[in-house]
């Protein structure tokens, strides 16, 4: 059998190629770009990339340009990104958690699959394209007939149209790239997602930070214990105007209970991994080190909870280490504990418990939509310790807008940077609020006055180079600016 690994700079699929070269297959590699000019001559694809933006856009690209193949491509999955392995499932992707996997994966293939594209691969191209002329609707956000955008925006194509500078989408009536979430199963612009990392029973998982204020979503929720196995998905809706306020107030005191040193585990590096329980829902942190100017701290946790478990890494066995947590409640309320010390000379691991409720799938108890002062929340609760994925999408508004706008940072940043040089622009994604710097009276920036492509430049075209809205060499830097070199 005939074998394309997909591989960027980064992985090493050597040990990979040993293994299928024993069983008598043909192995070939290919970086991203050259894999789809060939891709349909193999009988099977591993796609064997560590990045992952390059990873999800080789199998959109692939998804999209041969469908066909999905099912006969194998993806190794480096970061165990519980999002990541779901979009690569949602695409009909083979998913190998290690490369001793793929062997057998190849085999259990079915037979009649091995070849059929290689062998007609113009006639397949040809039922591909029929197939879809005949029996799939229109892509949402585009016309029925020629122009449905222009024609209930005929104004602001006409200024775009007529300036000396032009972008292309506008001059091809492509506006659903930059505006409308179009209905594909595969697009990883479509979803917002939010993901707890912490293994609890019970989380409150924030929305209002990838969620836009008065618009409806829909949610699925998806729980993953520590073998990461997955609970069934869970769907509700997001609606602003329906949610229920949490029934909590802000605690006179916030406080620590039950710390515990769970494991030492030596290493190159040793880790140590602290659990406590608290009295308020909390995000928490670590600070540590082996004196008390605590040099390291740990990530915040991103879902609020009761249970917290954190882990320390980069220690040095046998050495004492100071260490306090750091909580933060919904309400903003932060407090510190004590000086605590951890000793690293003796591993210690956790009991391997076998009780009943390890057992079998993860369930989602409970799944609710409520509100603390106005900011949206997710209350989760599952029969067993566990990490939950939470993927948003935007209901639709009518059928002319398919799945409903794009948001405003994606318009704004992240459609324009995925064709576009980011090399020597402007930082986008920040505040213009600076002891230095002003937010721009006469430029347009997101909430909050966070800079975008848009603040500098006409999205649709200007009169000026690089679609500017003022002269680079200097009006448009003062707007900002207004101490130092710009004045």
């Amino acid at each position: 059998m005939r074998i394309l690994i997909v591989t960027d700079d980064s992985s090493s699929p050597e040990h990979l190629e040993e293994i299928l070269s024993k069983q008598g297959h043909t192995v070939e590699h290919a970086d991203t770009e050259a894999a789809l000019e060939n891709i349909a001559d193999y009988d099977t694809t591993v796609v064997a990339v560590a990045e992952r933006k390059r990873l999800v856009s080789f199998l959109e690209r692939l998804h999209h340009e041969w469908p066909g193949l999905c099912g006969r491509t194998i993806v190794v999955e480096y970061s165990k990104d519980c999002a990541l392995e779901e979009l690569i499932c949602q695409g009909g992707f083979g998913l190998a958690p290690t490369y001793q996997a793929i062997p057998a994966m190849v085999e259990k293939m079915p037979y009649t699959m091995r070849g059929s594209i290689r062998a007609f691969p113009l006639l397949y191209t040809l039922l591909l394209i029929i197939a879809t002329l005949l029996f799939l609707p229109p892509a949402p956000g585009t016309a029925t007939e020629p122009g449905t955008c222009v024609s209930c925006h005929q104004d602001v194509h006409r200024n775009a149209i007529t300036v000396k500078y032009r972008h292309s989408v506008v001059t091809d009536e492509k506006c659903a790239t930059c505006h409308i979430i179009e209905q594909k199963n595969w697009d990883s612009r479509l979803l917002e997602q939010a993901i707890s990392k912490e293994y609890t029973t019970e989380a409150l998982v924030p929305l209002g930070d990838i969620a836009e204020r008065n618009k409806r979503y829909t949610i699925k929720v998806i729980a993953w214990d520590k073998t990461s196995r997955r609970s069934a998905p869970v769907k509700l809706t997001l609606e602003p105007e329906g949610i229920t306020p949490l029934e909590t107030e802000s605690p006179s005191t916030l406080s620590i209970q039950n710390i515990k040193v769970e494991e030492v585990r030596h290493g190159i590096f040793s880790t140590a991994t602290i659990s406590w329980l608290t009295n308020e829902f909390t995000r928490a942190a670590v600070e540590y080190g082996e004196t008390r100017d605590y040099i390291n701290v740990t990530p915040w946790e991103y879902a609020y909870s009761r249970e917290h478990r954190v882990t320390l890494r980069g220690l040095k066995q046998g050495r004492r280490y100071h260490y306090r947590i750091i909580l933060k409640d919904v309400f903003g309320n932060m407090i510190r504990s004590s000086d605590l010390l951890l000793d690293t000379r003796e591993p210690r691991y956790s009991p391997q418990g076998t009780s009943s409720i390890t057992r079998g799938f993860p369930s989602i108890e409970k799944a609710e939509v409520t509100s603390i002062n106005g900011i949206p929340f997710l209350l989760v609760r599952t029969d067993r310790p566990a990490r939950i994925t939470v993927t948003l999408k935007a209901s639709a508004d009518d059928k002319t807008h398919g799945d409903g706008f794009l948001p405003p940072k994606t318009t704004q940043i992240d459609v324009c940077v995925e064709c576009h040089n980011q090399s020597v622009s402007h930082p986008v994604g920040i505040s213009a609020s600076t002891p230095s710097t002003v937010v721009p009276r006469n430029l347009p920036t997101l909430e909050g006055g966070i800079i975008t492509c848009v603040t500098c430049h006409y999205p649709h075209g200007s009169n000026k180079p690089f679609f500017a809205r003022m002269d680079f060499e200097r009006d448009i830097c003062i707007e900002c600016h207004r101490k130092g070199p710009f004045i």
